[in-house]
């Protein structure tokens, strides 16, 4: 592992890693794209992969620029009433040319009008130093599955029935 800038230990450098993996989950679960945007580099890319039935690597489409790649996130604001993430197993490593590699899974819940989607899958991203901080360059996701909850029926109320 290569010495790290302003000689910053490994343990650092993944709890800086960590909490930009974090603060991009926050972001998409508020639908703040103005956070979204501080957590991305200028020339980010955003990789979306769906994995096939046999959980190997799946199509994969890749879109270039930070107002792209938040444009495209955002747009999925629209699609939820609600969502919460859940990363863990987050796993950084320094290459040799200074980025940091960052690998973790991902839970995350949508709430929906139809009811509630749950998909579990793999993030792995790139990060550089940027203006004294680090930003996101490359963004991975690969949803390994999704299931959706049926929304529940409206609860029936027995306020002022009789009993037989």
């Amino acid at each position: 592992m290569p010495d790290l800038p302003d000689d910053r230990g490994p343990a650092e450098i993944g709890w800086r890693a960590g909490t930009v993996l974090h603060r991009y989950c926050r972001a998409i679960d508020q639908g703040d794209a103005g956070a979204l945007r501080e957590v991305f580099a200028t020339d980010a890319a955003l990789v979306v992969a769906a994995a096939t039935v046999d959980g190997g690597p799946g199509r994969e489409q890749v879109f270039t620029g930070r107002d792209t790649v938040v444009a495209i996130l955002a747009s999925l604001f629209d699609q939820r009433q609600w969502a919460r993430h859940l990363v863990s197993n987050l796993l950084v490593d320094v290459e040799l040319d200074g980025s940091v590699d960052v690998r973790s899974y991902f839970q995350y819940w949508l709430g929906r009008a139809d009811g509630t989607a749950h998909g579990v899958g793999d993030y792995h991203l790139t990060m550089r130093e940027a203006d004294g901080r680090l930003a996101i360059t490359t963004l991975a996701a690969t949803i390994l599955q999704e299931i959706t909850l049926p929304a529940a029926a409206p609860a029936v109320s027995t306020a002022g029935a009789a009993t037989v």
